[in-house]
């Protein structure tokens, strides 16, 4: 079988197929935003056999028995060595721009406007991994970061959604308001109810008590994206026999605010942003694509948003309505227009991933919050 054509065939071309195969795969998979079809892959890799075996017949074998075939045997692979090194030398100098400025974040007021901090490398230099916990609190903790730049007097708790809005409050702080976050995925901020993780139970117990303990904070935020509150109507009957009831969601949501605001905390309850796609990354638009036309859906009308929020309004309007104290801050007018919900605004994604803002987004509502709130 190893002798046959077919695998001669592939044996001597293996090496080109080696190198085609990858960028070709890979560059499909980035213009097309990470969705490649099975089709386009069969026909990526039938051209990584037909460029291998160009790359064979026409670099390789003249290389091999052509370039060098007049040298004595001992000149021919010293060439060899230095026309590799030579080689590896020049794509190491193409590449040089791009190691020195590897770290990209520097020190500069820059900072203040951030980039794309959900993927930095490590932490500008005015954060802190800090946020008052104690070590044994912190390994329930994804995130406890502080500014360093001066005692934080206001908090933004629980999940990912307050850790993607914490970006654009940082952005736009001020001496008036310096942050701190606490949180982890997935984890409502629900005081006593039982079907919630024990992690997350312990999360929010230190939290609150770390909170209430510190008087210099003044002011607490708290930002939960809607789907570990209400379920999801397209959830099967077994995933929604896994969220709390409704009773208990709004009642563990009561003595959370509750504990804060004996505590003399100012709560504020940042409603949840629009979901729009799952998928915000095929909304943007791309200079070049194999085959990919966009069928997600990048445009969601604001009455269908506020139809399929209906449940979850109403929780966030009995708490008001319990908590007259509890102040309530609805993105809304920043992240849908008079008709429409868009990902996209001003050519830019408003949304990082799923249901998460990008720092663009955040940016526009930390600065529509902090107008609200009167202190920008």
């Amino acid at each position: 079988m190893l002798a046959s054509r077919p695998a001669v065939f592939l044996g001597q071309i293996s090496y080109p197929l080696y190198l085609w195969h990858w960028p070709l795969l890979i560059f499909a998979r980035i213009t097309d935003g990470g969705f490649v079809s099975v089709r386009l892959r069969l026909i990526l890799i039938g051209l990584s056999v037909l460029l291998s075996w160009a790359t064979w017949r026409y670099i390789e074998r003249p290389v091999k028995f052509r370039l060098f075939r007049s040298l004595p045997i001992g000149r021919r692979s010293r060439s060899f060595v230095y026309s590799g090194l030579v080689a590896l030398a020049l794509c190491g100098a193409l590449d040089l721009p791009h190691f020195i400025n590897m770290d990209f974040i520097s020190e500069s007021e820059n900072l203040t406007t951030p980039k794309t901090l959900f993927y930095s490398p490590g932490l500008p230099p005015f954060w802190k991994s800090d946020c008052g916990l104690s070590e044994a609190d912190k390994s329930h903790a994804f995130w406890c970061l502080t500014d360093r730049r001066g005692s934080p007097n206001a908090a933004i708790i629980l999940d990912s959604h307050a850790h993607a809005a914490f970006f654009g409050l940082e952005a736009h702080q001020s001496s008036a308001l310096r942050w701190m976050l606490i949180g982890t995925p997935l984890c409502p901020p629900l005081e006593g109810v039982e079907k919630v993780h024990q992690a997350c139970k312990n999360l929010l117990r230190s939290t609150l008590t770390t909170l209430e303990k510190n008087r210099d904070i003044k002011t607490v935020v708290l930002s939960i994206a809607s789907r570990l509150l209400v379920p999801s109507s397209t959830l099967s009957a077994h995933d929604r026999s896994e969220f709390p009831e409704a009773e208990d969601v709004f009642l563990g949501l009561s003595k959370t605010i509750s504990s804060l605001q004996t505590a003399g905390k100012q709560v504020v309850f940042m409603m949840d942003n629009p979901v729009v796609t799952q998928s915000p990354e095929l909304c943007i638009p791309r200079p070049f694509h194999f085959e990919h036309s966009t069928h997600e859906q990048c445009s969601l009308p604001k009455e269908t948003f506020i139809k399929n929020t209906r449940d979850y309004r109403l929780l966030v309007k009995r708490l008001q309505g319990a908590l007259p104290r509890l102040l309530v801050y609805d993105p809304i007018q920043v992240l849908c227009g008079e008709t429409n919900c868009d990902v996209l605004r001003n050519n830019r994604s408003m949304y990082s991933y799923q249901d998460h803002l990008s720092d663009y987004g955040s940016n526009l509502v930390a600065e529509d919050f902090l107008n609200w709130l009167g202190l920008h």
